[in-house]
């Protein structure tokens, strides 16, 4: 099976992928604030010839639609109140078949909070794109690799959460394959969970190359990872 490049649309490295998120998140306070300009002009014509029963439900429904768009898309500058915002790196752009790469993610407190946990996942996902008659079904399969995890603790200005790691590619591993049916995707997903503040749950792609890794030679480094 020949490699084959990931189009455009889908990123393939962890900065691929944290641009994409930043543009996903400006997009949405875009929206946001669009939509409520919008209800908020729709609400003052409304008001000049009195406001009923039915037209202030579907004016109550505008609100809370914008609302919830803006609070989504502004959820990391929520967090940034308290924590940083995550340092993400990792040490090679693209990895081959057994070979190891550095994964960096720090952030440090502000104030005092409760961490209920924090992980990241190393795993290899197999999607299957298969139609049965006129339907179209995808099944997923996921294989884990490594799991790096800080147990539920509490935290003072000052402390850090490191889930920094170096993780290593199964040298019998497939690699990043997207077939028009099929595709072979190698991800790290990051999950962390503060109590009485919004969760973090991002997955950001590896690139697997169909090469193994031959001990004693290095590819260069791309940007290694510094320990902080």
């Amino acid at each position: 099976m020949a490699y084959q490049q990931l189009p455009p649309s889908v990123p393939v490295t962890v900065e691929q992928a944290k641009q994409a998120s930043n543009v996903a998140r400006q997009g949405g306070v875009g929206c946001g604030i669009v939509w409520l300009a919008g209800t908020a002009l729709f609400t003052m014509v409304k008001a000049f010839g009195g406001i009923g029963f039915g037209t202030g439900i579907i004016l109550l429904v505008l609100w809370a639609i914008g609302l919830t768009i803006l609070g989504v898309a502004l959820l990391p500058q929520i967090r940034a109140w308290k924590i940083t915002p995550p340092e993400i790196d990792v040490s090679r752009e693209a990895v081959r078949l057994g070979e190891s790469f550095d994964f960096r993610y720090y952030q440090a407190f502000k104030d005092r909070l409760d961490l209920d946990f924090a992980r990241v996942e190393f795993f290899m996902r197999e999607t299957a794109i298969y139609r049965r008659g006129t339907d179209t079904y995808t099944e997923t399969h996921e294989v884990p690799v490594y799991t790096k995890e800080i147990p539920r603790g509490s935290y003072r200005a000052g402390d850090h959460l490191d889930l920094s790691h170096r993780f290593t590619v199964p040298p019998d591993g497939m690699h990043t394959f997207l077939g028009s049916n099929n595709r072979i995707e190698w991800l790290l997903r990051v999950k962390v969970s503060i109590a009485r503040w919004p969760d973090v749950n991002e997955t950001y792609p590896v690139r697997v190359l169909p090469e193994r890794f031959e001990q004693g030679y290095e590819a260069p480094y791309t940007g290694r990872v510094k320990d902080v």
